[in-house]
């Protein structure tokens, strides 16, 4: 049940520090007692941790750590104990309630009682979200067009501080309105350079790891571009496959659809190109 925020966060403390390994204070009152079943006392809570998992390591620490438990004998109930025993200092990160590691058969009855819950209330017990985005963005010549990281061949292309790709930027407004982050505006704003003609498709990526660091899976997406031309269903597959692997969703997910506006109004008239997008996400 670890969220993929958690996970990350262990992985960065082990690349900064070492080791990462997920813990929370002990919360209920810990009692030391004899073979016989005697109460010696009361352990002090404060000084107490609970270990969980993920426990990430530098990979020759903890092969190390390994080879000397080995070479003397002794036994661990986690890799933490092995790797604080071999004189290595164990870094600590904020774990969570709710990850419960799954080790007995009355864990997999636990978890067999959520799945079912979930299923039965998916509304409430998902946290499900809703965004929307907009974005339009003018035709020019002497431009590439690129949509969903596919460039498109045509007379003209987007203009814009990056690749002007509106699919994109679209479905980005709508995963980080659904999120309450914002738009792309607030989170990669034009006025910094670093941006310059970034694909959006890299953008997309930072938005979806934003999402998974904040506890939030997308359970789907629909997008639609509104041009006069090109036709655009033929790219749609690689397009498709593109927005996938950026957002590590699976391709089915995600829906792609292209309408003109019969020669009216300046999408009509090949003056811009417009897109529509929705995201549905919910929490892990």
């Amino acid at each position: 049940m670890v969220r993929p925020g958690l996970v990350r966060a262990c992985i960065d403390s082990a690349r900064l520090y070492g080791s990462g390994v997920a813990a929370i204070p002990v919360r209920d009152t810990v009692l030391l007692v004899n073979e016989g079943g005697a109460e010696l006392g009361a352990l002090p809570r404060e000084k107490l941790l609970h270990t969980q998992t993920p426990q990430v390591f530098k990979a020759e620490n903890i092969i190390d750590s390994y080879a000397l438990a080995l070479k003397e004998g002794r036994s661990a109930t986690d890799d933490s104990t092995l790797y604080a025993a071999a004189g290595n200092t164990v870094r600590f990160v904020p774990g969570s309630v709710d990850n419960r590691k799954l080790t007995t058969a009355e864990d997999l009855t636990w978890l067999e009682e959520q799945v079912c819950a979930a299923a039965a209330g998916l509304g409430c017990q998902a946290g499900l979200r809703v965004g929307c985005g907009e974005d339009v963005h003018l035709l020019k010549e002497g431009r590439a067009l690129v949509l969903g990281g596919v460039s498109v061949p045509f007379e003209k292309g987007l203009l814009g501080h990056s690749d002007a790709d509106v699919l994109t930027h679209a479905l980005m407004d709508a995963l980080l309105g659904a999120a309450g982050l914002g738009d792309i505006g607030l989170q990669f704003p034009d006025s910094d350079e670093k941006y310059k003609d970034i694909s959006s498709l890299s953008l997309l990526r930072l938005v979806g790891e934003r999402l998974s660091t904040l506890g939030y899976g997308i359970r789907n997406v629909d997008i639609t571009v509104v041009a006069q031309k090109p036709m655009l269903a033929p790219y749609f597959p690689l397009m498709r496959e593109l927005l996938s692997k950026a957002l590590n969703l699976d391709a089915g997910r995600i829906g792609l659809k292209a309408t003109t506006t019969e020669g009216t109004g300046p999408e009509g008239r090949g003056e811009c190109m417009r897109a529509n997008a929705v995201a549905l996400l919910y929490t892990l």
